[in-house]
């Protein structure tokens, strides 16, 4: 009866493992029809027990692997050793299969060429009725391609992340919902404007624009399915509610059905500053051409007048009763003087005459000759030892003329003036200053301050609010600081008072002066002002006014005087005299002459015909820079139009004796 029990339990497992088998073969050859073929796909069938071994495995394991299924089938244990040494772990993990989910594992596998591919298994436990795994099958796919596409795509992402947070233009993407909700934001939005990213993301973009722009803004907004895109300018404001001037681009499109708008902006603030100063320099740049030329004839016609003047004065008494009158017309005239100076400012001819050292004590001296008399209180802090500079002291001296007359008839009660310099080093270009070293001075007044609306006009040729005004002063200051390579701002609030800063370029070198101190003895002029009666001068000018007064200015000195009109000419008539035997002891030669040879050209000239030759520069370019080197180009001296008889006659004597 137990053999025969034995005999039925056999009967019974037999059984059991044939139909298992069975099962198992026809699942194995439903796969093998249809997976056998597939190149990127592994089906196995794993059997657990005693003796773990694989059942199936498709054909494909060669593809995939370099292993024939023949192999697998020898070697149970072939799946473990493919695994790449990092990925070990992980096929730890899925060994333990009672841990089993329906997610995927990835992991790396070595083909026998060496070549490492990624591969995807996905698990399905057989178990008996006790729960016990008895067999695994599976799936194993090759993913190496996927993988390859979803890096690159990491890595474009990436990239563009980078480019995204790296870029200088601030970029808002935001939903388009009327007010354009801000859904992300680069790094420079959150450095530009200095919001936090979490208070950005809870903002819509109209939040962030001016007052001023929200109707155009809003327009736009509503626009912007019609226009698609659209490039303006506006302001926005950060996070201290300063305006800031941006450049927009913004583009409307979708994202997954849903409306967006893609934001550039760029901060055009110190740009548009910039330009300004380039088309206040072009605007001063254009007027100095106008300037120069009329200022030119402007001073020939005022030695004309103060030539005439002279002359009459000559033999007139104090007492006489039109001796008043006429001093007073030479006064006005000196007044016209002053103005053709300022619009020489502008010219060519304005590029200031330097001399190299410390500004400290024409600041103090300008300033308290100003300040003088008046009812201000005036501070002025000078730092010690402060660095070398090259300036025309007199353009300076204009500029603080300017700057201070101007606080003292905006505080006509009486106020505070307070003058700072000191020295400072630029860098960074700090607002857009050229990085080195500069001498700062910073004038400020506690007066009523300049209206807002003013600042940006206040450089302007001919603009002022004063109605006794001519509009010259600041835009004659801002053109001598631009012209010393130097820099000038303008801060003020109404009611705060106003301030004043200028930079001027440092240079590095010894101070030395550039103007010839002649300081003649009263005796030697005496002694020889017999000697220079009946001298012959040859006066060359284009001008018929500036030719007849000089002659008769020269006679009434008692000299014998012949005239010219060009440097032609006065080459011909030079070299004329000398094959008579005779010669001219000293010559007036203009600096310009209209259609002809000018001064400079003339000089030259002579010197080859005769290196002895003296000869005084004259122009109405008192500003002239080659008035700071003429004996560089051969001349004795030089005579500033206009000039009264007497500065004719102290030139002339100074040529004829010193040299």
């Amino acid at each position: 009866m137990y053999s025969n029990l034995i005999i039925a339990s056999l009967i019974v497992f037999l059984t059991l493992s044939f139909i298992l088998l069975s099962k198992t073969r026809r699942m194995s050859n439903m796969y093998g029809l249809l997976l056998n073929n597939s190149k990127d796909y592994i089906i196995f069938l794993y059997r657990y027990g005693k003796k773990k071994r694989f059942v199936y495995i498709s054909q494909s394991s060669a593809v995939v692997t370099g292993f024939e299924p023949e192999e697998f089938y020898k070697d149970p244990g072939l799946f473990e050793k493919l695994v790449y040494p990092e990925d070990i772990p992980v096929f730890e993990y899925q060994r333990d299969f009672s841990a089993m989910s329906n997610r995927p594992i990835i992991m790396r596998w070595v083909r026998r060429d060496g070549h490492v591919i990624w591969t995807e298994h996905r698990y399905n436990k057989i178990v008996d009725k006790k729960g016990n795994i008895v067999a695994v099958e599976g799936i194993i796919k090759d993913i190496t391609e996927q993988k390859v596409t979803e890096f690159a795509l990491i890595g474009s992402e990436r990239k563009f992340r980078e480019l995204f947070n790296n870029a200088n233009d601030m970029i808002f993407l935001c939903e388009y919902n009327g007010s354009a909700k801000i859904i992300e934001v680069n790094d420079s939005v959150i450095t530009q404007l200095n919001f936090c990213r979490s208070r950005l993301l809870s903002m819509h973009l109209l939040d962030l624009v001016d007052g001023g722009s929200l109707t155009s803004m809003r327009r736009i907004l509503d626009e912007m399915t019609l226009n698609k895109s659209i490039n303006t300018e506006m302001s926005f404001i950060n996070s201290e509610r300063k305006g800031i001037l941006v450049d927009l681009s913004i583009r409307y499109f979708k994202i997954d059905g849903r409306d967006h708008i893609l934001i550039l902006a760029r901060d055009i603030s110190v740009k548009r500053k910039y330009d300004n100063e380039i088309q206040k320099t072009q605007r001063l740049e254009s007027l100095g051409l106008l300037a120069g030329g009329i200022a030119h004839d402007f001073n020939n016609y005022l030695t004309g007048i103060l030539g005439n003047i002279s002359l009459a004065m000559i033999n007139m008494k104090d007492e006489d009763v039109n001796y008043p009158f006429l001093t007073e017309a030479a006064k006005a005239s000196y007044k016209a003087k002053e103005l053709s100076g300022q619009l020489l400012t502008f010219a060519k001819g304005g590029v200031p005459v330097k001399k190299t050292g410390n500004i400290g004590k024409l600041i103090n001296d300008s300033v308290k000759f100003i300040t003088s008399g008046s009812n201000v209180k005036c501070e002025i802090t000078i730092e010690d030892d402060l660095w070398q500079t090259s300036y025309d002291e007199m353009q300076l001296t204009q500029v603080f003329d300017n700057i201070v007359i101007n606080a003292i008839q905006a505080m006509p009660k009486g106020g505070n003036i307070f003058i700072y310099s000191r020295n400072i080093e630029i860098f960074d270009n700090y607002q857009n200053i050229k990085n080195g070293k500069y001498i700062k001075i910073t004038i400020e007044d506690n007066g009523p301050g300049i209206d807002s609306e003013y600042l940006d006009k206040i450089f302007d040729p001919f603009f002022t609010t004063k109605s006794t005004g001519t509009g010259l002063g600041l835009a004659t200051t801002y053109s001598i600081i631009k012209k010393h390579d130097g820099y000038i701002f303008v801060n003020s609030k109404k009611g705060l008072g106003a301030s004043f800063i200028i930079f001027i370029p440092v240079i590095e070198c010894e101070a030395n002066n550039t103007f010839d101190d002649f300081s003649l003895n009263n005796s030697i002029l005496k002694k020889n002002l017999l000697e220079i009666n009946n001298l012959n001068v040859l006066v060359m000018d284009d001008d018929e006014i500036i030719l007849d007064i000089e002659k008769k200015l020269l006679e009434k000195l008692g000299y014998t005087v012949e005239c010219v009109k060009n440097g032609e000419d006065a080459l011909s008539t030079y070299k004329a005299h000398l094959e008579k035997g005779l010669r001219f002891d000293i010559l007036l030669l203009d600096l310009t002459i209209k259609g002809g040879m000018g001064g400079i050209d003339t000089i030259r000239e002579l010197k080859a015909i005769d290196f002895s030759v003296k000869a005084i520069l004259t122009s109405g370019y008192s500003n002239d820079p080659i008035f700071d080197e003429y004996r560089k180009y051969g001349f004795s001296d030089i005579l500033v139009k206009p000039y009264t008889i007497d500065q004719l006659k102290k030139v002339l004597e100074r040529s004829l004796i010193v040299h």
